[in-house]
């Protein structure tokens, strides 16, 4: 459930703090007042895109942070330990966070690790339900139609063992795929080996016929400077 949310320099406000507790929460006011302030702002923790008038005028950033508190079943839960993005001191609570400059540039945080907008909408679809004038398009995805079902058939516990399987199994298979590429590197060196072990066979040295060779190329590479000291040696002669 989403505990706080925390507005600072966005559109008219200057800075606004709503705590929450368990239960309904209702926000009242007039046509105008600036209800609908808090949703936009909220909506920005979840992905929405970014346009510069959204920070408030004279200053040079707004700054939205929204934080949750998740029980275990939550898949919100299961989607930060995935991606590796709990608090390992707080793994229940989850704090979104986003800011926008007054340039259009913006900066997106889970539990204070930078990600992108696309994650804040993945793990918005599991925080939270904004209903609007558009909300019934939703049923058209196919992940809203997983999540309401698995919302009415109530099986918390099935869809957690379900979801380790499922990492259990990739996980095993990227075993099999690292296996796969070391055998293909094996089978790879073994072949250059095996070509180079051909190519020696074909020379069919003697025994000892490596350390001659080389003594021939030293004398053969210093041949050049002998020529060039025998004119002189036979000078000295004569």
């Amino acid at each position: 459930m989403l505990t706080q949310l925390t507005i600072n320099n966005f559109a008219i406000v200057r800075q606004l703090d709503i705590e929450l507790a368990k239960g309904m929460s209702v926000i009242t006011g007039e046509t105008g007042a600036g209800k609908s302030i808090a949703i936009d702002a909220l909506g920005l923790c979840f992905g929405q895109r970014v346009e510069t008038s959204m920070v408030r005028e004279g200053q040079e950033r707004a700054e939205i942070c929204a934080t949750f508190q998740l029980e275990s079943q939550n898949p919100a839960y299961h989607w930060l330990s995935e991606q590796e993005l709990q608090d390992p001191d707080n793994p229940t609570e989850c704090i979104l966070r986003r800011i926008i400059n007054a340039d259009g540039r913006s900066k997106a945080f889970i539990n204070s690790t930078p990600v992108s907008a696309s994650q804040l909408k993945e793990i918005g679809q599991y925080l939270v339900h904004i209903n609007g004038q558009h909300a019934s398009q939703l049923l058209l995805k196919n992940d809203y139609q997983l999540q309401l079902v698995d919302n009415f058939a109530a099986h918390p516990e099935l869809l957690v063992k379900m979801r380790e399987d499922y990492l259990a199994w990739k996980n095993l298979q990227n075993q099999v795929k690292t296996f796969q590429q070391k055998v293909a590197e094996n089978e790879a060196r073994k072949q250059l080996l095996q070509y180079q072990v051909d190519e020696l066979d074909e020379f069919n040295l003697r025994p000892n016929e490596y350390l001659e060779l080389e003594d021939e190329q030293r004398r053969l590479s210093s041949s050049e400077q002998l020529t060039q000291l025998s004119p002189i040696s036979l000078a000295n002669f004569k």
